[in-house]
């Protein structure tokens, strides 16, 4: 389809006509339109919404106590990490990186690499240590991969950039929570009773669940 803008013909592009990686960029755009980010101790998750629904209606989870083997499940993926990164700073992240802090059993791992192509050059590696690519899912600057298996998640692995403010905002909650055990307390108590009242309404949960987070983010970033 051509039309006319001051004299010059431009030709508009077709759905049907666009390239496989027109429609990525489409699906990110749209995506972005509806996305708020929130910061999370469980994982920094990308929330994409309508106006009054969460995508996260159907979703299945679960909360757990804190398991002593997940420091040592961290150490199994950040091996693997190593093994096709080299010298990259790898971090523990999450509500599985700090002792006695109930949550989803899923580890949360960052990795801060120099830049993002450094992970997109490693994605054929990462895919057969079995972790998925999932493209810019938190924000456009920045890499997921997950371990799934038989559909359920095991594992998030974050790439950042060096000096993203993410990195130091991640990294100071798991410091401050694993300094503060009252907190860490209060948090995983919060996190149990929105459990027992919304173990079907992962949305519920979640914005409940974010609300606290948010508030104890802006303590520990003030201080």
């Amino acid at each position: 389809m051509s039309t006319p803008i001051d004299g010059a013909i431009i030709r508009i592009q077709r759905p049907e006509e666009y390239s496989t990686r027109d429609k990525m960029r489409v699906k990110w755009y749209r995506a972005r339109r509806m996305c708020r980010f929130e910061i999370s101790s469980d994982s920094e998750e990308c929330k994409i919404m309508n106006d009054d629904k969460h995508s996260y209606k159907d979703r299945k989870y679960n909360v757990i106590p804190y398991d002593s083997d997940w420091p040592e499940q961290f150490e199994e993926y950040a091996s693997k990490i190593k093994n096709i990164f080299g010298d990259v700073q790898i971090e523990h992240i999450g509500s599985t990186a700090v002792p006695g802090m109930s949550g989803k059993p899923c580890i949360d791992v960052l990795v801060i690499v120099k830049d993002l192509k450094t992970a997109e050059r490693h994605i054929r590696d990462m895919e057969q240590a079995e972790f998925e690519y999932s493209g810019p899912f938190v924000t456009e600057d920045s890499r997921l991969f997950r371990l799934i298996k038989d559909n359920v998640l095991y594992a998030n692995i974050h790439f950042f950039p060096i000096g993203h403010p993410h990195n130091n905002e991640m990294i100071s909650l798991r410091n401050y929570l694993r300094s503060h055990p009252e907190e860490t307390k209060a948090y995983s108590n919060i996190k149990n009773e929105l459990y027992s009242k919304y173990s079907n309404d992962y949305a519920s949960y979640r914005k409940f669940k974010d609300e606290y987070m948010n508030d104890l983010m802006k303590r520990i970033m003030a201080a």
